[in-house]
């Protein structure tokens, strides 16, 4: 079954209609996105971790919701609120985590569509508690620790345990628990050192409040490797992975996991198709978004326009790899591709489409975009 996705008012609406054949297409394959999720949950289950899916990498995608729910993670986590309150008007079931600190001005809406959110300012905690109790419910709040990357949390432990106990007194908030990001800003790893500092923290909260956490927020997909190692304190029992769902993140995890499929598939239409020197012709200056760029002279070659540009995916030469290990890239303007076609195999034409692997920028950028058609199959 396919499902289309367009935007109005920046807010998803999806239909079951088929849509024709209009790109740029970000096509999304739901049982490969949960394919790659169930590894982690898998992988995760031995040590007594549960994982919170962070789905931001795709902009939240509804199509994808209700089948990422049946991998046994614990919840689904996003940075907008726009997103979270997309899920909840799919299904309020759908337990959700805003995992951006929230800003005081959304904090009504954080309390409506937000069962969980990551927390490190003690005025947005009692904000969260005015609007948890006018609104009747109960909001679950985990307290940031900041570890040393220097985003998010209390850096300040006499500070993160007087936040933990203002949670707990105060009526609408439930404190849920504690956390800490890794690499984010900082470039910091986490290790079983920092690590263990964050256990030492909950195990200080729970003296305090006379009651065990429910949970200890270990962490993102940098996180993993650490677990895998044996090295993780057994007070982390959760951790926030986002990118692992959508491609390999080398920079945090060597190894990964076995049979990783791809959910993401750009596919773009070509609009000219002509042979073309490679070295533009008279005096040069800047390039499309101010770019200075070097060119070879490899001569004539066969080169195609695709219909695509960095408005699309931002930087189109370091978020996009074709299928087609022949085609090149030469680059982009805000809206054109150039591709050197000159190597392929197949003849490609004017009208047909080139298919292009995305990483986790480009696939953030082209789930965002509106002019990106998204086609979903199960």
């Amino acid at each position: 079954e396919i499902y289309t996705l367009s935007l109005h008012d920046a807010l998803p609406i999806w239909s079951a209609d088929r849509m024709s054949e209009r790109y740029p297409q970000l096509r999304v394959n739901i049982a490969n996105l949960c394919s790659n999720l169930q590894h982690v949950v898998d992988l995760a289950e031995p040590y007594g971790i549960k994982i919170t899916a962070v789905i931001k990498g795709f902009n939240s995608l509804v199509p994808c919701c209700p089948s990422l729910m049946k991998t046994g993670c614990l919840n689904l986590g996003a940075s907008r609120i726009e997103h979270l309150k997309a899920i909840k008007e799919f299904d309020v079931s759908i337990p959700t985590e805003l995992v951006r600190i929230p800003m005081l001005s959304e904090a009504a809406d954080v309390v409506r569509y937000a069962d969980t959110s990551l927390v490190s300012e003690c005025a947005t905690i009692r904000r969260l508690s005015e609007c948890a109790a006018a609104a009747g419910k109960v909001h679950k709040v985990i307290i940031m620790k900041d570890i040393g990357d220097l985003r998010e949390g209390f850096i300040d432990e006499d500070e993160l345990k007087h936040a933990c106990a203002l949670a707990e007194s105060l009526p609408g908030i439930f404190l849920y628990g504690i956390g800490a990001n890794f690499g984010c800003y900082g470039s910091i790893c986490p290790t079983e050192k920092n690590l263990s500092a964050l256990a030492e923290s909950a195990f200080a909260v729970e003296k305090i409040i006379g009651r065990t956490l429910d949970i200890v927020s270990g962490g993102e997909t940098s996180s993993l490797p650490v677990m895998l190692r044996g090295e993780m304190p057994e007070k982390i029992n959760n951790l926030r992975t986002g990118i692992s769902l959508i491609t390999e993140a080398r920079y945090a995890w060597d190894e990964d996991f076995p049979d990783r499929k791809v959910p993401f598939i750009l596919r773009a239409e070509i609009v000219e198709l002509k042979n073309k020197p490679t070295m533009p012709i008279g005096e040069q200056t800047a390039a499309s978004m101010n770019e200075v760029r070097n060119y070879v002279d490899l001569g004539i070659r066969k080169r195609a326009i695709v219909a695509l540009g960095h408005q699309d995916l931002g930087n189109i030469q370091t978020n996009l790899i074709p299928v087609d290990p022949k085609i090149r890239i030469w680059g982009a303007s805000s809206d054109h591709t150039m591709l050197d076609l000159e190597d392929c195999d197949k003849a490609y034409k004017i009208g047909d489409t080139v298919d292009f692997y995305v990483n986790y920028p480009g696939c953030l950028f082209s789930s965002m975009s509106p002019t990106v058609k998204k086609v979903f199959t199960e």
